[in-house]
């Protein structure tokens, strides 16, 4: 299946993608994932100081559109091949599994094919894009072309993200393969934080300093 998953990955790109890969990991009896990376812009990012931007929380949800269209496109293309697909929305939080958590982490799957790595801010590192984006996930049974974990920490040394987190929701602790599943950050906390003081924008379901400084990081890199 190496010449469809070329295939593949070159019609998302087409239709929006800005970096796909894909995984050997499983759900129910779906034993592979495509991963699907949209960048956010830079600049919005940049406008991000002390709270989250209205411009930030469209260009969020913005982008989560696109991936979940991308995800269905990437089903379809994969019917053609007579395999079966589950699309994981870019995001929904689901309850009865966890309050603040989705169906399956677009972070796992995006490591596993090797996209990039987890950062101390508890965001998905591209190993080019740094935290700007926004991941996909889409599960399937069809056979795909994987690709190969990086073994790397990305925020080399950085702890930026640490010292400006207004939640101290942080613990400042690296991705480890090690310990895969570690906690790097207290969810409530940081959810709290911003339902008390982002009410007002998105109605306290973003904030993004974080982001915004892993930013600065990656740019001086």
């Amino acid at each position: 299946m190496e010449q469809f998953t070329k295939e593949l990955k070159e019609y998302l790109i087409q239709n929006g993608a800005s970096d796909v890969g894909f995984a050997k990991v499983s759900y129910e009896s779906l034993n592979y994932a495509v991963s699907i990376v949209v960048k956010l812009s830079d600049f919005v990012i940049s406008q991000i100081d002390t709270a989250p931007t209205y411009t930030y929380f469209n260009h969020y949800k913005t982008a989560n559109a696109l991936i979940d269209r991308l995800g269905l496109l990437c089903g379809q293309k994969i019917e053609t091949q007579g395999g079966l697909y589950f699309p994981i929305p870019a995001s929904q939080t689901v309850n009865g599994h966890n309050t603040y958590a989705g169906e399956y982490s677009h972070k796992k799957a995006a490591v596993y094919a090797g996209l990039g790595t987890i950062g101390k801010n508890a965001l998905f590192l591209h190993h080019t894009f740094g935290p700007a984006v926004r991941l996909g996930t889409v599960f399937t049974n069809l056979p795909l072309s994987v690709g190969e974990p990086l073994s790397r920490d990305l925020c080399d040394g950085c702890n930026l993200c640490v010292k400006h987190c207004p939640a101290q929701a942080l613990y400042g602790k690296s991705f480890s393969w090690d310990d895969p599943n570690a906690s790097l950050l207290d969810r409530k906390a940081c959810s709290d934080y911003m339902k008390k003081q982002f009410m007002h924008i998105g109605r306290g379901s973003v904030c993004g300093i974080c982001m915004k400084q892993c930013v600065e990081h990656f740019r001086i890199k």
